[in-house]
């Protein structure tokens, strides 16, 4: 059976871990071709970026019994994902927080049926004021379809409606995470470039303004 290590998380930053057997084996997960196609490029991301993808499952606004969260958190195990299940009612102050300590490389937001258009846009903001835009929030439960612009306009990275397969909604994840891993490596590669030519040119203008026709000088030499 494929072990699903779920980070169950308290109140704060403070968690302790258990792990839930997968109710699937490995074979039955293979008989699915999805299933063995997203296995792989999970274990692709993981070989190119050290590590396994990771999602933080919240929820905010309703607590109570809920197995279809434990159903997503279990399913997204088995897939290979690294899954951190939040405790039964959190504030966005609170997911923002805890993505961020936990590390993970996208928030799954659940339960929020009532206030959605309320909790969704303060979670996003929060990541923001905290310094981690990077960390992409997906609803994952339904929502009205007549508030999905405004999720979206709000910075929502995607809705997934909860009648799509869970192999679908697992690939949609991943390839929202593989996707701003890279455009997070091209920023700072850019970032970096312009602080190296920022500073050369703070140098050549010091260099010049004391020693007027360095540069020139040292050009025409070249010739």
């Amino acid at each position: 059976m494929l072990p699903a290590i779920l980070n169950n998380a308290r109140r704060g930053t403070s968690a302790f871990v258990r792990s839930i057997s997968s109710k699937r084996s490995t074979a039955e997960m293979n008989e699915k071709s999805h299933s063995r196609s997203l296995m792989a490029r999970v274990t692709e991301f993981a070989e190119k970026e050290g590590r396994q993808p990771r999602i933080l499952i919240a929820k905010m606004g309703q607590g109570g019994n809920d197995p279809e969260t434990m159903h997503l958190a279990t399913s997204f195990a088995d897939f290979g994902f690294d899954v951190d299940l939040g405790p039964s009612v959190q504030t966005p102050e609170e997911v923002a927080r805890h993505a961020i300590d936990s590390d993970v490389h996208a928030v799954g937001v659940r339960n929020v049926a009532v206030n959605h258009l309320t909790l969704i846009p303060t979670l996003v903001s929060e990541l923001k004021k905290l310094g981690r835009p990077d960390i992409p929030v997906i609803v994952a439960c339904d929502v009205p379809f007549k508030d999905h612009e405004k999720l979206y306009g709000a910075g929502v990275a995607s809705i997934l409606s909860s009648a799509s397969d869970i192999t679908e909604r697992a690939s949609k994840v991943l390839y929202i995470i593989f996707y701003l891993t890279k455009v997070v490596v091209v920023v700072k590669f850019i970032l970096l470039h312009c602080a190296i030519v920022g500073f050369y040119c703070i140098i050549k203008g010091t260099l010049e303004f004391f020693v007027p026709g360095l540069f020139v000088a040292g050009v025409n030499n070249m010739f």
